[in-house]
């Protein structure tokens, strides 16, 4: 996943937008122009003229306020480059110059007549939405080759080969990705060597494919051409997450429209897989994550002028013109359909083909019959790229999961199938106390996935205040598992800090909008090593079979899921990573303590008159050197939440603490009678127990240090629910 733009840098690129939008107009003066559109309503003058100091700040060489950036970014989209939903085949009007696409009966039809070919594709048995893709010809889709090369191997035309794992195409405007409820894409066609696109073939209803424009781009680029851009965006780790709600509603991976210009190309852009510039098309949309495979539609005769493959926020987007795709014969042969004369045929693209389709196919090698394939589901690195290791008569390819090639008589191994499980006799539980089904049904050692996520992550800003993660001290910093170079993995709704040494996560963090909460079965779910990150700094079933410590969830499943249905259910996946994990044991739901550290979330809902029904929560276990070690990880003793929240009763922004211990219980074999302590403490006391900086927020701690108890200044024990919040 992409950093989020630093401050200076979405300044950068939000004064070059608004100074391309105003053309002669002061930018300042342009800003003030919103609150005379429809589209505006709600935004007030106060804010927009913090929007318009925002602009005289820049104009002066200033970076503005975080809240200067955010109205000013959500009125680039709002007012100028929107984005709205695609509704029963229509969209509601745009504002200012692109108001005529609603209002002209021939341009909305040549709009809406391309809605229905338009659709998502999906990977249903690995619950995941990768991109857009659009007919374009009978049984014919056409997406990225970025996007197809996810469940496809080889480039070209025939020695390309479908993963076996349910893709399909779904044009429901608002579709699912955990049953097949779309058409399957049943062969590969092309994966182009030279341009980001792959068609493929499908069993498809009665639909109109879309035509590819063979209008060349300089040719659009001097009409001006409006444009639009179809697809189903996802959300974008790089823009402003309080902005992109306020912009998309929080309603990703849905059908979408956004207005736009095919504009002239500011700088040159390569391919994923070739050294050199490619001739793209430049447009100024409004795209996020997601788009990947749009279709780039000219608002006046309804063609596809380039198929979207990439974009740089606040700057440009990038198609691959319908023109270029026409210079090449193989893709009309394939039955891609054009409009208008076709243009003369691109020489210059032979010698990628002649390369691809040269290259000896690797199937074509003998077979011998006493050759066995088996597959270990574990996964011993983090890399997603395809390697080899060679040990004696084996040969394995991580891709990343491990296959085993071994040359002579089959042998049965652990992993391979039929190869039996652990018995696995011990007592289910899980800290969730599930209605759904236990967290723990009986483990085997080798019963878990391998995956990642596409989830934007836990949201600092998802509150009236901004809440940062605690920062973390140089040591505990050298120990944290980075993900391009940042300290938090991310996940649908939460983040987690993952320690090296420990193999837990050593705080998550995570938004929960107890207003839109959907109610979903955890059947099915397996827990889920990360790929991202090397299994030697997880801690997978081996910690937890055959022994009294469950599966504990951290950031609990009930807590994530809600929003659309579609981000609920990643969400419920999400939940259970073994980094959302740490050993917690069986005793805990038996113990009333326990039930009451399992409530917290509930109990702040039903005792505090909360704010829209938003919270942020942060948890994880108290990493002590004293902890004993078991199976080669020390199991915490305590475990530690915050809950930050706004109490409209007396209008205050409010963090509440708080320590359980289960030390008493840690190796015990004796009778378990409630040994679980549960505290309320300071954030001061907090930081000395973790090691974590909660500075950030601590002007808004509701436990003061007058408080003195056998457990220290700073602690407050709780006897029962009625006392959680003093």
């Amino acid at each position: 996943m992409e950093k989020p733009l630093p401050p200076d840098e979405l300044a950068r690129r939000i004064a070059q937008t608004l100074k391309s939008l105003a053309g002669d107009t002061p930018v300042e003066e342009f800003v003030g122009f919103v609150g005379d559109d429809d589209s505006m309503e709600g935004v007030s003058s106060r804010e927009i003229k913090k929007a318009q100091n925002a602009a005289a700040s820049m104009q002066r060489g200033k970076t503005p306020s975080a809240e200067g950036m955010y109205h000013l970014e959500a009125i680039v989209h709002l007012k100028h480059r929107p984005s709205h939903r695609v509704t029963n085949n229509t969209f509601d009007a745009f504002p200012g110059d692109f108001r005529y696409m609603s209002t002209d009966r021939k341009v909305r039809k040549c709009i809406e007549t391309s809605f229905p070919a338009i659709g998502r594709i999906d990977i249903t048995d690995l619950h995941r939405y990768e991109g857009t893709g659009f007919v374009v010809g009978k049984n014919l889709v056409m997406t990225n080759r970025h996007v197809g090369q996810i469940f496809t191997q080889g480039v070209g035309r025939h020695r390309i080969r479908l993963q076996p794992w349910g893709t399909e195409i779904d044009f429901a405007e608002e579709p699912g990705f955990d049953e097949p409820d779309g058409y399957e894409l049943i062969e590969p066609i092309m994966i182009h060597p030279y341009w980001d696109m792959a068609l493929f073939r499908a069993d498809l209803p009665d639909i109109q494919p879309l035509e590819l424009s063979t209008t060349p781009y300089k040719t659009l680029l001097k009409r001006n051409q409006d444009i639009v851009a179809i697809g189903y965006p996802a959300r974008d780790s790089r823009n402003g997450q309080r902005a992109q709600r306020e912009i998309f509603g929080d309603e990703y991976e849905i059908k979408r429209i956004a207005p736009g210009r095919i504009a002239k190309r500011k700088r040159e852009i390569s391919s994923r897989w070739l050294s050199v510039p490619v001739d793209a098309l430049a447009h100024d949309a409004s795209t996020l994550g997601g788009n990947s495979g749009s279709a780039i539609i000219n608002v006046d005769d309804g063609t596809v002028s380039a198929l979207h493959f990439a974009g740089r926020y606040m700057l440009e987007n990038y198609g691959v013109p319908g023109y270029e795709l026409a210079r090449d014969t193989r893709i009309i042969d394939s039955g891609v359909q054009f409009a208008g004369e076709l243009p003369p045929k691109n020489n210059d693209l032979a010698p990628f083909w002649d390369d691809i389709e040269s290259r000896p196919d690797p199937s074509d090698a003998p077979h011998d019959p006493n050759t066995s394939i088996s597959v270990f589901t574990g996964n011993r690195s983090s890399s997603t790229q395809s390697h080899q290791m060679s040990h004696d008569d084996e040969i394995t390819v991580e891709v990343p999961l491990r296959i085993t090639i071994s040359l002579g008589p089959a042998k049965l191994g652990a992993g391979s199938a039929g190869a039996p499980g652990p018995d696995a006799d011990r007592h289910p539980g899980g800290v969730q106390n599930d209605p759904n089904g236990p967290d723990d049904d009986l483990i085997g050692e080798a019963d878990y996935d391998i995956g990642e996520s596409n989830g934007s992550g836990y949201d600092p800003d998802f509150l009236s205040e901004h809440v940062p993660v605690p920062r973390l001290p140089k040591k505990i910093a050298n120990d944290t598992f980075e993900l391009n170079g940042e300290t938090l993995v991310d996940y649908t709704h939460f983040s987690v800090c993952q320690s090296k040494s420990r193999r837990l996560p050593r705080l998550v963090a995570w938004n929960i909008d107890g207003g839109d909460m959907k109610q979903l079965s955890r059947s099915g779910i397996r827990f889920i090593l990360d790929r991202r990150i090397p299994q030697e700094y997880q801690a997978g079933n081996e910690l937890y079979s055959r022994n009294a410590y469950d599966r504990g969830h951290v950031a609990r499943r009930a807590d994530l899921n809600w929003g659309p249905i579609r981000e609920a259910k990643n969400a419920n996946r999400d939940s259970f990573f073994f980094t959302n994990m740490t050993p917690q044991h069986e005793a805990f739901n038996q113990s009333s303590k326990g039930g009451l550290w399992g409530e917290l979330e509930n109990a702040i809902f039903a005792d505090a008159k909360v704010d829209h029904l938003k919270i942020s929560v942060m948890a994880g276990p108290i990493f002590k050197e004293t902890d004993k070690k078991y199976r080669d990880v020390q199991i915490p003793d305590d475990f530690w939440k915050l809950i930050v929240f706004h109490d409209e009763e007396d209008d205050e922004f409010k963090v509440a603490a708080y320590i359980i211990s289960q030390r008493d219980l840690v190796f015990s074999e004796g009778q378990v009678d409630d040994e679980f302590h549960l505290y309320q403490v300071s954030l001061t006391k907090l930081a000395e127990e973790t090691g974590l900086d909660f500075d950030d927020i601590a002007e808004f701690d509701t436990h003061t240090e007058a408080t003195e108890t056998a457990r220290g200044v700073g602690v407050r024990e709780i006897k029962g629910r009625e006392n959680l919040l003093g």
